[in-house]
Parts: C-alpha cells; structure tokens; sequence
C-alpha cells in the first residue's frame, strides 16, 4: 500500500510540475462562428446523422428535419443574448457553432465538413418573388421530403397529388410589414435547395424548375403551366 501511495504521490508531482503533461491529453474542438435569424431558418447538412443536439438558451429554436443528416436552426426573438449550439452526429464528431444574431444571414445552408464553414461548403440561395394574390409553383428533380418557411410572411405547401411540386405565396395582410424570408426545401436524395422570398405586387415569372447544377447550386428555369391549371393550383393555398 505505502508503494502504491509513492508512486501516485511521484505521478502527481511529475504533472504538477509539467503542466505540459495534462495539456495534451485534452483536445479541445474549435467553434464555428454562424449567424442565425428570427425571419429565415439557416440549415445544416452533416456528413453522418445527428443523433444529439444541445443549445445554450431557449431564444434559439433547432430542429430536426425528415433527413436525420440535416437540421435547421433560427432564433425565437429579434434579439438573442450571443450563445452556442453543439451537434453530435453518429460517426463520432463534434461541431460546437458560437450564434450570434444577423437578420440577413450570410449563410443560409451549409454542407458542415470539419469545424470550418468554407466557401464551397455554403449552398447559395436563390431570390424568388412572391406576391400575396399569386400563388408560385416551383418544381424539384427529387421528391420533396421538408420544407419550411423562415416567419409568417409566407406560405409554402405541397402541391397535391405530386411530391416534386410545391406551391407557394405571401401572406395576406399588410405588405407594408412583409418581412424578408426564407423558403428552404429538401429533397428526397439529400440536396438541400434555399431561397431569399421577396415580396412584389405582380411576380415577373410564377412558375419555375429547378435543376441541381452538379453540386454548383441551384438554377431556376421558367416553366409553362396554362392559366386553368395555375388557377386550380392556386386556389389550393
């Protein structure tokens, strides 16, 4: 026992007196800088599932999406305290973000590779006019397996009867109080499509196609739907 004793006394020494000893048996993850909004939801797409999530404050809101690789994050109020969210994903890998608020975030989707946003890592948004008496109908090469709407300034579902189309719209009230919004979609084989909603009184082009332009991001394409089939649409949202 008293040999034990020594020998824990002299491994206790050797690292009080070589702090350098402990230091590099911890390993500390660095943190992803990302900024997050009340008007548009910023999504994560990460190389294996999530399978745990934590976040600081209840002033942000995460959430899962039918892909477990995929989540999406925003903030519940206009303002938040600067705080953080950490993903646990399957194959073992930790990815700590620092949340700080921007209304317009710069990154609206992201393929998380490591703890580091790269500019080829960010899938760049599309702009898309909606109008509040129109109803826009956007076709997908893949099924639609989510999506989302970043507030209340617009309405976004799926078109009935196809799982490639959604149809979407501003809401109804005073547009002098739209706000600036996302509309994200998901589709089937994992690609995540996201659109800066603007809003105008009369939308130059109501239907679109989107085509995946081989991992250089989404490319709108105009497509052709007579008046009687855009109506019967339409009066669906």
């Amino acid at each position: 026992v008293r040999v034990v004793k020594s020998l824990l006394c002299a491994i206790s020494l050797l690292i009080f007196l070589c702090p350098s000893y402990g230091q590099e048996r911890i390993k500390g993850f660095d943190v992803i800088e990302l900024g997050v909004s009340d008007v548009k939801w910023v999504y994560l797409k990460f190389k294996s599932d999530v399978s745990n999530i934590d976040h600081g404050t209840d002033d942000i809101q995460i959430e899962r999406t039918s892909i477990p690789s995929i989540a999406r994050v925003r903030s519940r109020i206009p303002r938040f305290v600067e705080t953080h969210a950490t993903f646990i994903t399957k194959d073992g890998e930790v990815h700590t973000f620092h949340l700080h608020y921007e209304q317009n975030p710069s990154v609206m989707a992201v393929n998380v590779n490591g703890n580091t946003i790269r500019v080829e890592d960010v899938i760049k948004p599309l702009r898309v006019e909606l109008s509040d008496d129109r109803t826009s109908h956007i076709t997908f090469p893949q099924k639609v397996v989510d999506l989302s709407v970043g507030c209340d300034s617009a309405i976004v579902d799926h078109v009935p009867n196809t799982d490639n189309m959604v149809m979407a719209k501003c809401y109804p009230y005073d547009t002098n109080l739209f706000k600036e919004t996302s509309l994200t979609v998901v589709t089937e084989d994992k690609n995540i499509y996201t659109f800066n909603v603007v809003y105008v009184e009369v939308p130059q082009v109501l239907n679109f196609s989107v085509d995946d332009a081989d991992k250089k991001g989404a490319v709108f394409s105009v497509i052709n739907v007579n008046e009687t089939e855009m109506k019967e649409l339409g009066e669906l949202v």
